[in-house]
């Protein structure tokens, strides 16, 4: 690894932690200053500021400015750029097919997992915050929805974990690239309630990604996943089928159903790595008929891992690690004594 590259990894991990102070700034802004507008208003400008802005333009600019090799020109930064964040590898239309029931199991797993971790928040006191519903009173708030809450994370917040952030990791290993990117995107929620299930969608859509080589299979399956969830909402405002179906499955739980929920819910999160891992093996497949070799991120075929750089000692990957924890805990705390 040569010198640019420590420089580089160090830069990612500085505009990230850049970024996760501006979250956490926004969140206060939004939380202290009244800004007169409704519910929804105020939703979606913060999606708007958090996703496209903070999460996009912001750190899209600072790795071109502060991440490139000087004397480089512009145009090579941002093929760089779409290298290291596995833009320029498409993925066949087979994989992503495959990609659609991976959805579905992972929004079944996440179900899961938000519910045993809310029954043991209630268990330590934590009174959880519900939302007022929103109202779905046509079928053009459904789009708004699928337009703010499914596709701008699925764009921007990917671009920033699996794009800049596991493409910086890499350079140290997959299995610590996955494991960091899917710790910092849980805490970038900043959120008692969403820490545990984002942690574990962070290890599906890290794993995707590595073994597809391509950004675009998670960010599909990360559009599937909040648009189910948008789609579920929309149909129990309207008293549709598949809220029926879904209240059917999750409401009025026993310690019989629970169990069978448990052992469905493995069933599904160990079929969903299967599906991934095949998804991969028909990946490098491809790429070995294409004349092309097969590695975790593409831009570091010829490239050796990082020795001797202290990964635990990086201050601003260390820092943002802590600003997420702090601000979770303060969600914690505040649930518990409200």
């Amino acid at each position: 690894m040569s010198i640019s590259n420590l420089k580089r990894v160090r830069r990612v991990n500085m505009l990230y932690c850049f970024t996760v102070v501006l979250l956490l700034l926004l969140r206060i802004f939004f939380g202290a200053v009244d800004l007169k507008l409704s519910d929804d208003g105020l939703d979606a400008l913060y999606t708007v500021l958090s996703q496209i802005l903070i999460m996009g333009l912001l750190p899209f600019g600072m790795y071109l400015l502060f991440c490139g090799d000087k004397g480089i020109p512009m145009g090579q930064r941002l093929r760089d750029l779409a290298q290291t964040c596995t833009y320029t590898e498409k993925p066949s239309l087979y994989t992503m097919l495959l990609t659609i029931p991976c959805g579905i199991l992972l929004f079944f797993g996440i179900i899961m997992v938000s519910t045993l971790f809310s029954a043991v928040l209630t268990l330590l006191g934590y009174t959880r915050i519900i939302p007022e519903p929103t109202v779905y009173d046509n079928v053009g708030v459904l789009f708004r929805n699928l337009l703010l809450m499914a596709l701008l994370p699925a764009v921007f917040e990917e671009f920033c974990h699996r794009g800049l952030l596991l493409g910086a990791l890499s350079k140290f290993g997959e299995a610590k690239a996955i494991l960091l990117s899917a710790v910092l995107f849980a805490l970038m929620h900043q959120n008692i309630q969403q820490v545990f299930y984002a942690f574990f969608a962070g290890l599906v859509l890290g794993a995707i990604t590595v073994r597809t080589m391509s950004i675009y299979p998670a960010m599909l399956l990360h559009f599937l996943n909040n648009a189910i969830s948008e789609i579920i909402s929309y149909s129990s405002y309207n008293g549709g089928f598949i809220a029926h179906v879904y209240d059917g499955i999750f409401s009025d739980i026993t310690i019989i159903k629970l169990a069978i929920l448990l052992f469905t819910a493995y069933l599904a999160v160990k079929l969903l790595f299967l599906v991934i891992n095949y998804m991969g093996k028909i990946t490098a497949e491809d790429k070995i008929k294409r004349g092309g070799t097969v590695s975790m991120h593409i831009n570091l075929t010829a490239a050796k891992h990082i020795d001797g750089y202290p990964l635990a000692g990086d201050f601003f990957l260390i820092l943002a690690i802590l600003l997420g924890v702090t601000s979770t805990a303060v969600t914690f705390v505040w649930g518990v004594l409200r």
